[in-house]
């Protein structure tokens, strides 16, 4: 019976660890005429600013940051940034090498990467085809490049703008929740909605508007500007304008499913300005 020689496997981080700096830093970041110090001491600022993970966070800048320079984000893109990348010296013959040290030595070595950078940067460098697997970050491309068609039978001249409305409310608040001086604008559910059963919380001087439309399910749409759902208690809804809501602007829910009696209690609504609701 013949013995199977052993199998190595070796598994290698990427940035400064075969090349020399961040993968972003040699075109992506160039491309969007900032420097490395710019791009990543912004990102840094806002993800602690934001409480975000720091490995989601680059990701969502490099969308955001292409979108605001009119740079498609593509898989193509990515892929042509392989080549700039500037590795340490010695890395590149470096596969061969060890290979060929475990092959006079009666095994097989096998590399691997597993890093937190982008995965079409690395699989487009000169070394990735000694990779058995890349384990890295990847985006989800639109295979339509985020451009989103709609039809309309009239003429396009009947509208001066067009909104586009996603599912899902901008705010959900529960107990103890201030919501003070925000601007609430542009989705395709509900604006603000105080959870069943919360109690003391205050919305004040708020601009909520743009809100609702979207079919959510069945031909059910959604649109309340602000929401106080069943047995909310002890709230402020003061000195909000409230305008432009599919459905309602400020008003109460409950669901005959929750199959129990609607109770709202000492909850205290002034000075508010609805138009177009």
């Amino acid at each position: 019976m013949k013995k199977e020689k052993p199998i190595i496997a070796l598994i290698y981080d990427f940035d400064y660890t075969l090349c020399d700096q961040d993968m972003q830093n040699y075109t992506f970041i160039p491309n969007l005429q900032m420097t490395p110090s710019e791009f990543w001491g912004e990102l840094g600022d806002w993800s602690k600013e934001e409480n975000i993970e720091g490995i989601l966070a680059y990701l969502y800048y490099m969308v955001k940051k292409s979108n605001e320079k009119g740079i498609p984000l593509t898989k193509e893109y990515l892929r042509s940034m392989g080549k700039d990348v500037k590795l340490y010296p010695g890395v590149k013959d470096w596969f061969e090498r060890i290979n060929k040290f475990g092959e006079e030595n009666g095994a097989i070595i096998e590399h691997y990467i597993v890093s937190s950078g982008v995965k079409d940067i690395i699989e487009s460098t000169k070394i990735a085809k000694h990779f058995k697997s890349v384990f890295a970050c990847d985006f989800y491309y639109d295979d339509e490049l985020d451009i989103l068609y709609f039809c309309y039978d009239g003429e396009l001249t009947d509208f001066n703008s067009i909104e586009i409305g996603q599912r899902g409310h901008i705010l959900r608040l529960y107990s103890n929740s201030v919501v003070d001086n925000l601007c609430v604008k542009y989705t395709g559910s509900h604006g603000i909605v105080v959870n069943s059963t919360s109690h003391d919380f205050a919305i004040t001087n708020c601009e909520v508007g743009f809100i609702g439309g979207s079919r959510q399910f069945e031909k059910v749409r959604f649109g309340n500007g602000i929401e106080i759902q069943l047995d909310a208690q002890c709230g402020m809804v003061k000195n909000n304008w409230v305008y432009q809501c599919y459905d309602a602007g400020i008003t109460f829910q409950a669901w005959e499913c929750s199959r129990q009696e609607a109770n709202f209690i000492d909850l205290e609504f002034s000075e508010n300005l609805i138009e177009f609701c």
